[in-house]
């Protein structure tokens, strides 16, 4: 998250309190760099490198030098450490990402969502009526980071072959593995003839996803479609990796029953104060 720049070492400062369990070289205590860097000719000289700050109070700012004096530099320090005074506190540290000052994951989450993912589209869909592997699996769905075989080749992995394991017809990309590929398109008829809804013009997950946030159900019915749209995206991706390994009790026939008994099982499972039934 540092290295792409979302979530930088700033968020998470340093509140200095007895000075005990902070060192005074080694610690970020003036923006995001060390005094050690920041001051690289006195720390070279200094004796006791690894000292923390209550170390170098000794009535006072407490000095011992290798070398001779290196003026410039150590008035500069003297300027900026000169304002500290401990406390009885101990050494904490800050999160400043949120007001709060306080550590949450959730407000990690919506900071990484805001920095990520500027359409709405690509917010992180956490469900808690579907299971968290599959949470993940839609989250690395939307991200566009599944292993289909476009994906590895553009990783520089040597593919033997580029087209889809179920129709071996067109090139393995993640709109063609769950949208458009003929064996799936089959299964996503079946499904919306279940459901007695009309799914048309999809050819991106960006828009499978748009139309649900904006169709008119109720919560309820919305959440029950969301649960079936996801396992049914799940189920078609364990039949791929399925058809690629030969495991031969995924089998074609039995996608559909896979999807209404996961997603009605699931679904009743993780709303118990839903009263779920086949007719709804």
């Amino acid at each position: 998250m540092r290295g792409r720049g979302i979530i930088s070492f700033s968020c998470l400062k340093k509140v200095i309190g007895n000075g005990r369990t902070t060192h005074f070289w080694l610690d970020s205590r003036v923006g995001d760099v060390p005094l050690k860097d920041r001051f690289v000719r006195l720390f070279y000289i200094g004796q006791n490198r690894d000292c923390s700050i209550v170390d170098r109070l000794v009535d006072g700012w407490y000095w011992l030098w290798n070398h001779p004096f290196v003026q410039r530099q150590f008035k500069d320090l003297m300027l900026i450490i000169r304002s500290f005074q401990p406390n009885s506190k101990d050494d904490d540290w800050q999160w400043e990402l949120n007001s709060s000052l306080r550590f949450t994951v959730n407000e990690v989450k919506k900071h990484i969502d805001n920095e990520c993912f500027l359409d709405h589209i690509h917010v992180t869909r956490w469900k808690k009526f579907v299971h968290r592997k599959v949470n993940i699996f839609i989250w690395r769905l939307l991200l566009d980071q599944l292993p289909t075989r476009w994906n590895l080749s553009i990783k520089d992995l040597d593919i033997p072959s580029l087209l889809c394991p179920l129709c071996d017809k067109r090139v393995e990309k993640i709109y063609h593995v769950f949208l458009l590929c003929e064996e799936v398109s089959v299964i996503w008829q079946r499904v919306f003839r279940w459901v007695d809804l009309v799914l048309s013009g999809v050819k991106i997950l960006r828009d499978l996803f748009s139309w649900l946030d904006t169709f008119s159900l109720s919560v309820k019915k919305k959440a029950a479609l969301e649960a079936i749209i996801q396992m049914m995206l799940w189920v078609i991706w364990r039949y791929h990796n399925g058809t690629i390994f030969r495991e031969s009790h995924l089998v074609k026939n039995h996608i559909f029953d896979d999807i209404v008994d996961y997603s009605y099982n699931w679904f009743s499972f993780r709303n118990k104060k839903t009263q779920a039934s086949w007719v709804d």
